[in-house]
Formats: structure tokens, sequence, C-alpha cells
């Protein structure tokens, strides 16, 4: 029984699976990037906390949220201050926050609850 030539059966097979290989290692890679590219995506969208804070209050809350390793940034938005952290650490964030009691009421001070509204005082602001 006479056989082929093993070097050339075996140099066309081995052309053969290298294509092959070639091909699938070049689809799994182009998947795994692109799946590695959303997760990168999502991680990094931030999500709104809390808004209309004080800056100091979102100054507290941001040291407070990085303290404990939660990504959070302040962001100034119309006069007041936002917090913002990652979309995947939100829930994490609210609870570690709702814990030490924030976000905190804001009360009225003294001279903005009696402030002059005119010209001329009357006898009740006098007092």
């Amino acid at each position: 029984m006479k056989m082929g030539h093993p070097t050339r059966h075996s140099h066309k097979l081995t052309r053969l699976t290298g294509r092959l290989t070639g091909r699938l290692t070049g689809r799994l890679l182009g998947s795994l990037l692109f799946a590695a590219l959303v997760a990168g995506l999502t991680g990094c969208s931030k999500q709104e906390l809390y808004t209309e804070l004080s800056e100091r209050q979102a100054n507290e809350m941001v040291a407070l949220l990085l303290d404990t390793g939660i990504d959070a940034v302040k962001q100034a938005k119309d006069g007041h201050f936002a917090i913002l952290t990652p979309a995947g650490n939100f829930g994490r964030a609210v609870r570690t926050l709702s814990a030490q009691g924030y976000p905190r009421d804001d009360f009225d001070t003294i001279g903005e609850v009696f402030k002059r509204e005119g010209f001329i005082s009357s006898p009740l602001e006098e007092r």
C-alpha cells in the first residue's frame, strides 16, 4: 500500500487549521474587545445622586463617598451643586449617604427668616 507524501498533506492541513484558528481567534478577540468596551462605557457613565445642594454639603458628601471607596464628583449646577457617581455605584452610594444622615435638611438663618422686605420697618419688625 502506497501512501501519499506526508509532508504535502500535513502542510495543507496545517494551513487550513491555521486559517480556521485565525478566524476564530479574530472573532473571539473582536467579541471580547466589544464586551470590554461596552462594560467600560457603562462603568464610566455618571448618574446624579442629589441636586440643589449647598457647596458645603456637596463637599461633605463627596468626601464621605471617596473615603468609603465610591467614586464621586461634585458638579456646579444653577447656583447649587450636584453629586454624581458611576451608575454601577448608585445604590451603594445612596445607602452610604443615607446611613450617615445625608442629605441633611437646610434651615433658614434668623437673618433670612426676619429679613426686611421694604424701606420702612413695621412696628413688628422693629421689636
